[in-house]
């Protein structure tokens, strides 16, 4: 039994080795056949171009009657044997046959060339010569690099012979001008040249081919390999922002834990601990509470990459969000003695957003400012409806206002957004660094001894926030010590 599934799996792989070999001839043979019909109508159009040409020749004098029928003919083939040729050629399967019948073509089609320039004058029709050259250049690009020695070969031939025995009577001479006879050391100087240039053509087109198929295999091995890196880069983002939001997960209830005990020993147990133990309390209680903050961070994060965040707009008062996101910070700004002002005569009563993000948009926007602020300094915020007009924004007033955009596309003209702008009189920014703090885990001030702790991560969950509102997030400074102004816009 085991001998005769054996067989039996053998027997398949070998049929769907063979299916998969036939496949792949008949991709090869509808490949090359389609070339061979590009090859048709460029020798018909060609052809059509020289039959038009020797008409007008023959209409001011250049050619006589005589040549113009001649010529005619060998056109006449050239078009009328594409169709026969080709439904003839469409027909084989068997790649040799297929390989000798277009060979036949091609030799078709350089003794009707042949015809043509015997026509015009045999050895006076030189000029026609870039027409050989033409076919060898074309076939050197589409075909094997053996194909196009053999074409300039056969043009070679076929040029010579006609020049032989037109020389020796064996031929009729359509000269154009009879009386004038070119002496036979410098026809068959002619024909040296052109066996020399047609060969030189050759192996230049050989040789660009090969350039080409190597570039172009080369190209197509490096686009896999970007391919095949970018699925492992996209996979690897995927697994890691899986793993930000399990782990985020399971670090958060221990935590709550922690914070929770924490903040019961503080506000219900203050007799039974000493003064030492309560500050120590306290510690672990504010602590917690920013671990608890930098993991919720995280967990958006890996949300908003993996896709995951679902934005459930509703009517926002957001007159009545931006008062208490800023008292949020009375306290703090207190202490540290900065000033906190509101312009919010211009700000809509409500607004369409998801509540939850556009608050952590504006707690983010003014924690940033009032950690970068030194103590005295100043932070404001306003809150205004712009609408863009010829490239710039205005109020509702018609004052122009500067908003900077970092990325994403410019908004349409007669676009109408929500201005939040939060502005400080903090450390600044560098020019260079005002694109850059909008990405993940990034701070203007990366090094080991900063000043300002964070993890970078804020200002990024505010870009993303606001493009997936809709809109976007911009900043500008004037450089370091000079204050920024965060500007967010999304659509009213």
């Amino acid at each position: 039994a085991t001998a005769t599934t054996c067989s039996h799996w053998t027997e398949q792989m070998d049929t769907d080795r063979i299916l998969d070999e036939n496949q792949l001839r008949d991709a090869d043979l509808t490949h090359a056949y389609r070339r061979h019909v590009q090859g048709g109508f460029v020798r018909s159009g060609a052809s059509l171009f020289m039959w038009i040409s020797c008409w007008v020749a023959y209409q001011v004098g250049i050619i006589r009657f005589d040549n113009f029928i001649g010529a005619s003919f060998p056109v006449l083939l050239l078009i009328l044997y594409n169709p026969p040729t080709l439904w003839v050629l469409k027909r084989i399967r068997n790649r040799e046959l297929f390989r000798y019948f277009s060979f036949l073509i091609h030799l078709l089609e350089i003794i009707g060339y042949t015809a043509i320039i015997h026509f015009l004058g045999g050895i006076e029709a030189i000029y026609m010569l870039p027409v050989y050259a033409a076919l060898i250049i074309y076939i050197g690009v589409v075909a094997p690099r053996r194909l196009p020695f053999i074409i300039a070969g056969f043009c070679i031939l076929c040029f010579n012979l006609m020049v032989i025995l037109e020389h020796y009577g064996l031929l009729r001479s359509y000269k154009l001008h009879p009386g004038f006879e070119l002496p036979w050391p410098n026809q068959v100087m002619i024909m040296l040249v052109n066996i020399s240039l047609l060969f030189v053509i050759a192996f230049i087109a050989s040789y660009t081919a090969s350039t080409l198929k190597k570039n172009r295999n080369r190209l197509h091995r490096q686009n896999e390999e970007l391919r095949l890196a970018l699925q492992k880069a996209s996979e690897s983002d995927r697994l890691k922002s899986e793993f930000l939001a399990n782990m985020s997960h399971e670090l958060r209830t221990p935590l709550n834990a922690v914070i929770g005990f924490s903040e019961l020993l503080s506000y219900h147990y203050p007799d039974r601990l000493d003064k030492e133990q309560n500050d120590y309390v306290q510690s672990i209680h504010v602590s917690g509470k920013h671990l608890l903050a930098i993991i919720n961070n995280l967990l958006d994060l890996s949300k908003v990459e993996a896709g995951r965040i679902r934005m459930e707009p509703t009517e926002v008062p957001l007159r009545t969000l931006l008062k208490e996101s800023l008292a949020m910070f009375s306290e703090k700004t207190l202490s540290r003695r900065i000033r906190l002002s509101a312009d919010l005569a211009e700000c809509p009563e409500t607004i369409r957003a998801d509540e939850l993000r556009l608050r952590q948009i504006v707690y983010n926007l003014l924690s940033n400012a009032v950690k970068f602020t030194p103590d005295g300094g100043a932070v404001a915020l306003s809150a205004r409806r712009l609408v863009r007009i010829h490239g710039e924004w205005f109020t509702q007033t018609g004052q122009a206002i500067s908003v900077p955009i970092h990325g994403g596309q410019e908004p349409a003209e007669g676009t109408v957004m929500q201005h939040i702008a939060v502005a400080d009189t903090g450390i600044g920014l560098k020019k260079e660094d005002q694109e850059r703090i909008f990405r993940p885990f990034v701070q203007a001030d990366g090094s080991t001894s900063r000043r300002y702790e964070g993890t970078g991560l804020g200002l990024a969950l505010t870009k993303r926030f606001a493009e997936l509102h809709g809109g976007y997030v911009g900043v500008e400074s004037e450089g370091e010590n000079r204050g920024c102004t965060f500007h967010c816009l999304i659509p009213a």
